[in-house]
């Protein structure tokens, strides 16, 4: 599972993964490179991390995909 954020975005350019809390479930999970998704996730067990599908790309929205 791969939540990457856009280049350029604000979490993007600050590098390393970090914790938020997504908007659809409210549970946790991260944003960023995913090299650090331990890291930030390590106290959350894994039943406990958001499962929502990652947000579709803007290349795939706009193909339809």
């Amino acid at each position: 599972m791969s939540r990457l954020s856009p280049p350029g975005s604000a979490r993007y350019l600050r590098g390393m993964c970090q914790r938020v809390q997504c908007e659809k479930c409210g549970k946790p999970s991260w944003v960023g490179c995913g090299k650090h998704v331990e890291q930030v996730l390590g106290d959350v067990p894994p039943k406990d991390r958001c499962q929502c599908p990652p947000p579709k790309s803007l290349l795939d929205r706009i193909l339809g995909r």
